[in-house]
This record gives structure tokens, sequence and C-alpha cells, in this order.
């Protein structure tokens, strides 16, 4: 079986005027929904990674298991204690409209408690309406089919997509060491599944402070990476470690992801976005999340920037952003000739 018929009881609002008013009223009303959720066995959806804790952080699930399935990898959904969501206490929440389950198809305006969840008719016979102006139900409707989408029960527990694993690193001084910490954790942009739910792993806001500074690591180049950070004067460790399982590839486009942050960080100064806007087809994206800039582009335009203001300059105000695009730069390095490395080694000197 892989999918299952559920209801979700969900929100929206409605926007009224009453007889001889003008302004415009809100109220919040609740219908019940079908929804289908991904229910594949566990032949269906077999284990595609292991993630084992290894360093000392007290809030993390000790051990956890990424799943694949439809050609997504699927994450277990937590609570605020760690522990993993089941799959009856969800789908009965789902119901009754709770707000943990609907945040974790990521419905908004989900009220934290509510003592009244009356329908549409329901609240029409006791209020005074002359006119409905318009109300989101299709909008919420909408969100939260796409979020079933999203949501899988497997073992009696709740996962959500969130892509492949990756290696986020903080870097600390400890003893007078340079320490660099590496912990596992889902795509930056995973889904926000609301102040009660979490996936496992580094949480969002740090794996997106490792982004900024373009310390995220492909499982499968992991073993250069380090090489590379030791070479630097930093002493790894690794907080939680991946396991590849079965035929997961453990391929990702984490360097990709770097330089196109990188880039997105430069171009943010004045007088490089001037100099080098024009380089980027269709502009400038705001978001990281999406239509990254293509890994060429990013790899010749980050060059020619860190040529033009190379990071030994002590008057470049913007040295700190240089030396992160230097570090994505020489994780091109298969790519690049020996004089090419040495050249760019020398400009942080």
């Amino acid at each position: 079986m892989t999918d299952a018929l559920v209801f979700a009881k969900i929100p929206y609002s409605v926007d009224y005027h009453v007889p001889r008013g003008r302004r415009l009223r809100g109220n919040r009303v609740w219908e019940d929904i079908p929804l289908i959720l991904r229910a594949p066995t566990d032949a269906e959806a077999p284990v595609a990674y292991r993630i084992a804790q290894t360093g000392p952080k007290d809030d993390a699930l000790a051990a956890f298991e990424i799943r694949s399935f439809d050609r997504q990898l699927w994450w277990p959904v937590l609570d605020n204690r760690n522990r993993r969501r089941a799959s009856k206490d969800f789908l009965d929440g789902l119901a009754a409209g709770d707000c943990y389950p609907l945040e974790v198809i990521q419905l908004g305006n989900v009220p934290l408690q509510s003592s009244s969840k009356p329908t549409f008719d329901e609240w029409l016979a006791r209020t005074s309406v002359r006119e409905v102006v318009q109300t989101s139900r299709d909008t919420q409707v909408a969100w939260a089919q796409r979020g079933a989408s999203e949501t899988m029960i497997c073992e009696d527990v709740v996962y959500v997509a969130a892509g492949e694993p990756m290696y986020f690193g903080l870097s600390s001084e400890h003893a007078g060491d340079c320490v660099f910490s590496l912990s596992v954790g889902a795509t930056p942009w995973a889904a926000f599944l609301g102040f009660t739910n979490r996936i496992p792993g580094l949480h969002r806001d740090e794996r997106r402070s490792a982004l900024f500074d373009a310390n995220v690591f492909d499982v499968l180049t992991m073993d250069k990476d380090i090489a590379r950070l030791e070479g630097d004067g930093f002493s790894v460790r690794f907080d939680s470690k991946v396991e590849i399982v079965g035929n997961s590839t453990g391929a990702g486009n984490a360097l990709h992801m770097c330089a196109n942050a990188a880039l997105l960080r430069l171009l943010m100064e004045k007088p490089i976005a001037a100099a080098f806007r024009e380089r980027i087809p269709d502009g400038v994206r705001p978001r990281v999340a999406t239509d990254l800039i293509a890994l060429d582009v990013c790899q010749e335009v980050l060059r020619d920037i860190v040529e033009l203001y190379p990071p030994s300059d002590l008057g470049c105000i913007f040295r700190d952003d240089i030396l992160c695009a230097q570090s994505v730069l020489r994780r091109f390095t298969p790519s690049l000739a020996q004089e090419d490395e040495e050249a760019l080694a020398s400009l942080s000197r």
C-alpha cells in the first residue's frame, strides 16, 4: 500500500461585512477535508541512510534512519523532546485540527489552541452577515494537499521529504585550537515544521549559518574536504556521521550550493554588484533555495571577483566575504591546474 486516505480539520479565514457596517471583519472557521498521505511498507521504503550521533550534543537523537521512496528521501519528524512522531497520534491530531499535525503538513495560520472550531455553516448561522467578501479556503486546501504529498507514514513513524543528508561545518576555538565541527543535516531550506516539530540533525538556523560561510559538504567528498580542512590548520570533529545503506549514492550538490551562496553574499556589496551583476544570467535571485546560478557561472565570476579584490589587501572592507569565496574556489581543485591552485592560495597571504 503506497497511499492512505485521511481526514484533516483545517482552519481558514473569512472576511465579511455586517449589516450597515463598512469595516471589513474577519473570522476563522474550520472544515474537514480528505488528504492523501504516502503510506508505503517497510519494503517499499527501504532505509537509504543511517545517521549516528557521535558528538556531545544533548539535544540530538542518538540515531535515526532516512528512507527512500518514490525517488525521494524521507526524514523522521521529531517532537521537542526528540521523540519520533508516532503515526496514530499524528493522524488523530490531524482529524481533530490540532496544531502540531497541521504544522507537519506545513499549513499556515494555525492557532496553537482553539476551544471552538465551528464550520462555515455553523459560524454563518450565528453571525449577522451582509456579505462574505473573501475566504482563504482554496489556498488552505491547496497548501494542505501539497504538504500531505510531502508527508509519509511508514512503520508507525511520520516522515517528511527533506533531501540528501549533508555535512554542515561550524568552526570555533577551543583551548587555542581551531575546531571544525561537522554535523549531519538536511538541506538548509528544508521545510519549517513549526515550533513543536523538527527533523533530526543540525537545526535549521545552524544549517543556514553553515551555508552562509560555504561550509556544506557532500557525503561522498568528505575525505577530500577533511584533508583540505586539516591542511588549513583545523582540528576536524564529527558530531554525527552518515552510513550509506543499500544502493544510495550519497551524491549531493553541496559545492554548487556553497558557490551560489558565496556569490550571492558578495553581490550584496555595492561595488561588486555594480561590476558583476550583469554577468549573472536572468539577474540575481533573491533566494538560495531554488534556481541556483549555474555552477560554471559561479566559479568563473567568483574567480574574477577574488582576483579583483584579493583578501591580502587590508583595505578590502569585505575581506571575510572574499575569503569565503576563495575557500569555495579551492574545492574546485580537481579541475584546476597546479599553478592556479597555488595562485589562489597565495592571495590570502
